[in-house]
């Protein structure tokens, strides 16, 4: 039961590597922030709702915010702290963890001991001009004190900095996994945020006051707009902010794990079936000498629990192992986590061997409940196990599943997009079940008519094979549905992605006016510098230049994003016009917005709203301008003028993180990139591309998606082949005297070796083809039910891959048993 163990193992290994991950990110925050009592914080979105990426933005706090912490009884003392994520330059001039993994923090340096957890190891603590950096960062780039780096400042220049120091933290050489640089306090908000504010405000309690005492006291002598936490509150909500990721990176994985598991368990089934198949003699002999039904259904149910147990134990250990391969390749990455072991309990195990018996035993079920019904007169005659399929039965429960789930199919294209997907998806599951039990019907036909083209390929050899895959349509078509399963999903995912992705791209293509586009790939470099809107202006081959700034909002508790824009040049980014109102009024309260969405919630020219932003917090709002057109986002958007904006959030997104750029006429896109790209060349994050080239950003990126998934379902598909390979094992076991006679008329050992793999590749193809068709089926339904309006796109170069390879695996599963027929003795075989 290899390809159950394994499934087992995916798992196992999933649990064991996101509870490590969530212990040693605890265990990262509650090393960083172990020395603080209290924390003054910026508001976070009102509700919580206005969310970005890694736990949301805050606003940030004044500088007088120190003085009054620091003034409040019980307080030790008080430091404002800056804390923004960076880019590092490499001696290469490439950004060092271009991906973010692990990140940099850009951070002051705090002088009150009570609240610095850095010690200088090399050189002395950071002055103007300069930085402290840790160990493992000065490794990486070969640097000491007394040498310089680069880093890239909130407006995306490269500032050079002495490295004044090197030191570890907390007796660690990174910052608990992470990359810093720390600077002098004045220099940290010149570069990373603006004068006279921070992050937040962290303070120490004198002994004896515990920190609901303290945030008590300190909470009455700061704005009304702050926070504030107790030290544990503080760090409880950084675990949880990063214990949501790695929950979702464990469904996502646990996904995928269960989807292998399911394969594994028609493995399982199929085993068994052929087993008792192929002992109805022996289970009758039984019978004959007084064993009671119960007394047979106990002795296989025993047998699969034994298995069970077996494939649980088998499990566990691939899964340790599994989960210490993948701990060491995320350190070869470079995720440098704290010195956490890997984290195995004894209830994962006990899950896992659990999940290992009880799939096995309900697998056995159905085998066993046949074998219980053996006739004790079985024992007197030779017994055929050449199966013959139900037909009726199968025809009529099949068809109703089909019929059933064409008609939810059906009603979920029809219904509103949010329950699109749920019915249609329930309708496909459906689809498939009755395929899989009308399957038998389509193997017997496919074998029956793949016999002549088998021939053709294979000659004899073939035809025997052709017509040994007819003999078994049910045990084929047992087999079978684990190939289905997987190239089926693979074909989902892969028609649903090409799809959204395409959709993606061309909503980019029809809503953005400009040829070119200036952006930040890495998403760390902050905002573009007015300077280099300016000096791209300014070129022969560029025509205009319009920007744009983003930030998250809520609208009457609708999600979307705040766009900052020069009205006048609205209509010069995106593909919209004013259809009611004006844009002379996107100042103060004034925002405009889509057309289609004001229908949507009701609203209309001088509408009063209320939205919230992150450094302004509830404001009301009034709608004094609708625009028609296409938009490359979607939700309730607003747009701003720029001044109005800048007033609203925190000083990191105050700045255009888009440049549109409009070529001259009668130049090339091509050629107006590469002088744009010059220009800025002195900005390593900033990415020029043309808007061809941006709208395929997304393709890319879904390109690499689909990988991921095609990976981990690929796990699934190697199940199935071991599974394949059981069952044909268990076939040639079945065919012992068949094989015998074979042989004993002349057939060569080659031959009967050529014979089985012809059987893997029938079953292989006919497998990867009816799942091919099926996930192109379920592609389809799931991309219309996601929009009525998508164009289903099909990737069919890497489909017809996927089918290639997974006949591949098929011959390959196959050779082991093809080896093992060839090798029978002629005569024991003929005594068998």
């Amino acid at each position: 039961m290899v390809g159950a163990a394994v499934a087992v193992a995916f798992v196992l290994s999933t649990n064991i590597i996101t509870s490590t991950l969530g212990q040693s990110f605890d265990e990262m925050f509650a090393n960083v922030y172990g020395r603080i009592d209290v924390v003054v914080q910026g508001r976070f979105g009102g509700n919580g709702t206005v969310d970005a990426a890694f736990g949301g933005a805050h606003s940030v706090v004044d500088e007088s915010v120190v003085g009054r912490v620091g003034s409040v009884e019980g307080v030790r003392v008080a430091a404002g702290q800056v804390q923004q994520p960076i880019a590092v330059l490499g001696s290469d001039g490439r950004v060092l963890n271009a991906n973010g993994v692990p990140p940099t923090f850009g951070m002051n340096w705090l002088e009150e001991p009570e609240l610095n957890g850095w010690r200088i190891v090399d050189g002395a603590a950071p002055t103007e001009g300069g930085a402290v950096i840790d160990r493992r960062l000065a490794g990486t780039l070969g640097v000491r004190a007394g040498g310089s780096i680069r880093v890239v400042a909130q407006d995306g220049s490269v500032r050079s900095l002495r490295v004044w120091g090197v030191a570890t933290f907390g007796g660690d050489d990174s910052y608990a996994g992470s990359s810093a640089v720390v600077m002098e306090t004045a220099a940290a908000q010149r570069l990373f945020l603006e004068p006279g504010t921070f992050n937040w405000v962290s303070a120490a309690g004198e002994p004896g006051i515990t920190q609901a005492d303290l945030a008590a006291r300190v909470r009455p002598a700061v704005p009304r707009d702050t926070k504030t936490y107790t030290g544990a509150q503080f760090t409880k909500q950084a675990q949880q902010t990063f214990g949501g990721y790695v929950e979702l990176l464990s469904r996502f994985l646990l996904a995928f794990a269960y989807v292998a598991a399911a394969v594994g368990a028609f493995s399982i089934f199929n085993t068994f079936s052929i087993l008792v198949a192929q002992r109805q003699r022996e289970l009758a002999l039984l019978r004959a000498l007084g064993a009671s039904r119960r007394q047979v259904l106990g002795s296989v149910l025993l047998e699969a629990a034994m298995v069970g147990l077996l494939t649980g134990a088998g499990g566990v250990l691939l899964g340790v192992g599994g989960a210490a391969l993948f701990r060491t390749i995320l350190v070869r990455f470079g995720v440098v986590l704290p010195a956490v072991g890997l984290q195995v309990s004894a209830g994962m195990v006990l899950a896992a061997i659990g999940l290992a018996l009880t799939g096995t035993l309900a697998a056995a079920v159905l085998p066993s409940w046949r074998a219980a019904r053996v006739r004790p007169l079985a024992a007197l005659r030779e017994l055929s196990t050449v199966e013959v399929p139900a037909t009726r039965g199968r025809v009529i429960a099949g068809g109703l599943m089909v019929a059933y789930g064409v008609w939810s199919i059906r009603r979920g294209l029809s219904t509103p997009q949010l329950n699109a997907v749920a019915v249609a998806g329930g309708g496909l599951a459906a689809a498939f079940v009755g395929v899989s039990v009308l399957s038998p019907l389509f193997w017997a036909r496919m074998a029956r008519w793949s016999t002549f083209p088998m021939a053709r390929l294979g000659g004899f050899v073939g035809l025997l094979a052709g017509r040994n895959s007819a003999r078994h349509p049910v045990r084929t078509a047992r087999v079978g549905a684990a190939l289905i399963s997987g190239v089926g999903l693979v074909t989902m995912f892969a028609v649903m992605t090409s799809s959204l992705a395409g959709a993606s791209a061309e909503i980019v293509r029809r809503g953005t006016r400009s040829d070119l586009v200036i952006n930040s790939d890495v998403g760390r470099g902050g905002t573009i510098d007015p300077a280099v809107e300016d000096r791209v202006r300014s070129l022969p081959s560029v025509s205009q230049v319009a920007g744009a700034r983003f930030t998250y909002t809520e609208v009457d508790n609708n999600s979307g994003l705040a766009i900052g824009v020069d009205p006048a040049m609205l209509d010069k980014v995106f593909d919209l016009r004013v259809v009611e109102g004006s844009l002379d009024g996107l100042s103060g309260a004034g925002v405009a917005v889509e057309r289609k969405v004001a229908r949507a919630k009701g609203w209309t020219v001088g509408s009063k709203v209320t939205g919230e932003f992150v450094q302004a917090g509830y404001e009301p709002l009034e709608i004094v301008a609708l625009v028609d057109g296409q938009l490359p986002f979607s939700g309730v958007n607003v747009f701003k003028a720029v001044p109005d904006f800048d007033r609203r959030v925190p000083p990191a997104q105050r700045g255009d993180s888009v440049l549109y750029v409009q070529t001259s006429p009668g130049g090339t896109s091509e050629a107006a990139r590469a002088e744009v790209g010059a220009a800025i060349a002195d900005r390593p994050l900033l990415q020029v591309r043309t808007l061809e080239q941006y709208a395929g950003a997304g393709l890319a990126a879904a390109e690499s998606f689909v990988n991921v998934v095609s990976g981990l379902l690929f796990i699934a598909l190697l199940v199935a082949f071991i599974g394949v390979g059981n069952s044909l094992m268990l076939s040639v076991l079945e065919r012992v005297r068949e094989i015998g006679l074979l042989r004993a008329v002349g057939m060569h050992r080659r031959q009967v070796r050529r014979m089985v793999e012809w059987e893997g590749f029938q079953l292989g193809l006919a497998g990867a083809s009816l799942g091919l068709g099926l996930g192109l089926g379920a592609g389809w339904v799931l991309t219309r039910a996601i929009g009525t309006e998508l164009a289903v796109q099909i990737p069919w170069m890497r489909l017809l891959l996927t089918v290639a390879l997974a006949t591949a695996l098929a011959v390959v599963a196959a050779i082991p048993p093809a080896h093992r027929a060839a090798r029978l003795p002629i005569l024991k075989t003929l005594g068998a």
